[in-house]
């Protein structure tokens, strides 16, 4: 389990005489009008301005650095407080590396934290001192590494099928448009992604000089089936972690190896589930062999077919199989359940699939005492690549989770 970047959080003493804030402020890189213009603007909408530190300081790890104002009311005084990204490998950083959390590592971050802010920006001792600073963002990262590109490039993609959380909005990154990334899902507390991280490092390197394309075709190839899971938990998640694990928000609690693997585990969970993928033939081969002994028979269950005066008796596991059929024609198992609730018929056929929001959780308990995800592997993938649809010939798919 590993940490990619942190956002620590400073309040800006405003008792202090206006030319000592200006000169903590500018030491960090902000001119000193603009620092100015914006402790004395009028106009409340721009509550923040912002210093890239990338260019600079990347080989030290450090990102950006953030002025920020916080007014709670209309007749409040306004208080301002320095926002500080950066990855906690410091200068150990690279395209590729991420920090592990442990004793030695998080030491070792403590004491080289204080060299750099001493010896690069000349502010005081206390900037220096990272129990001065509060926890605003971490994020939490795990890479998946396939056997084959067409693997990886399929397990990018089934986010979004799987997902339950139909509360979080469906989010498109930006930054991570040109990484071809997969999904993007989140809400004010937390945001969970998926992409391709052998096209990020790659066009990161393209842009930096003195690499050659053979030296780039290498790299690609080295990094190439790695799909990147990444959590990234905002600053409401990370209150509500502080109030539940009943610790403060200093970041070296959060640079925990079993905090991290707890919140990958769970966002994976609900985003992706714990079953392999097969496809919708292969998944009723293997539904009939693990659920239709002598015991699961009695679970069966008259369904009434449509223009027909008698009853079909269907065991149980037909109707988990029309279930996933149908999720996989909605292409999503969060409308798949909306539609499931409705009564919804199977495209070409007189099968209705109707039932409520109980038997679909109970469906999806038995698959998952099986091993076997409610999302099927598209028919595209599926194909062979001999066939007029040019398919991967892909009909498995190993769930990773228990990587996590």
């Amino acid at each position: 389990m590993y940490v990619h970047t942190i956002e620590l959080i400073r309040d800006v003493d405003t008792d202090q005489p206006e030319c000592e804030l200006i000169r903590t402020l500018t030491s960090f890189g902000f001119r000193e009008n603009q620092v100015y213009l914006f402790l004395h603007s009028a106009d409340f909408k721009k509550n923040r301005i912002s210093h890239s530190l990338f260019y600079d300081y990347r080989h030290l790890g450090l990102k950006t650095i953030t002025l920020q104002r916080r007014i709670i009311s209309s007749y409040s005084i306004p208080s301002y407080f320095i926002k500080l990204s950066l990855n906690p490998l410091l200068s150990h950083n690279g395209p590729q590396f991420l920090y592990t959390p442990s004793a030695e590592n998080n030491e070792r971050f403590y004491n080289e934290f204080r060299e750099i802010i001493n010896d690069k920006f000349n502010c005081d001792e206390e900037f220096a001192d990272l129990n001065t600073w509060r926890t605003n963002r971490v994020d939490y990262t795990h890479d998946f590494i396939f056997d084959t590109k067409e693997q990886a490039e399929l397990f990018k993609q089934l986010p979004y099928k799987t997902s339950k959380l139909t509360r979080r909005k469906r989010l498109k990154n930006r930054k991570l448009k040109k990484y071809k990334q997969s999904t993007a899902e989140g809400n004010r507390s937390t945001k969970v992604m998926f992409y391709d991280k052998s096209e990020q490092i790659k066009d990161v390197l393209e842009n930096c000089e003195g690499y050659s394309e053979g030296t780039l075709a290498f790299i690609s190839r080295l990094l190439g089936n790695r799909i990147r899971f990444e959590v990234q938990c905002k600053n409401r998640k990370i209150i509500n972690i502080s109030r539940t694990k009943h610790f403060d928000r200093n970041i070296m609690n959060f640079l925990d190896q079993d905090l991290s693997r707890q919140i990958l585990k769970e966002n994976y969970e609900q985003t992706i589930g714990t079953g392999d993928f097969y496809t919708s033939y292969h998944a009723e081969k293997r539904l009939e062999d693990e659920l239709g002994s002598s015991k699961k028979k009695k679970a069966a269950k008259k369904v009434k077919r449509p223009n027909d005066n008698d009853k079909e008796i269907v065991p149980l596991w037909k109707r988990i199989h029309r279930m996933m059929r149908l999720i996989a024609q909605a292409r999503s198992l969060a409308v798949g359940r909306q539609q499931f609730q409705q009564g919804r018929y199977i495209k070409n056929t007189d099968i209705k699939v109707k039932g409520c929001a109980k038997t679909f959780r109970r469906y999806l308990n038995e698959l998952k005492k099986i091993n076997i995800n409610p999302v099927v592997i598209p028919k595209e993938w599926s194909c062979s690549p001999e066939s007029e649809t040019h398919g991967y010939g892909i009909t498995f798919l190993h769930n990773p989770y228990d990587e996590l």
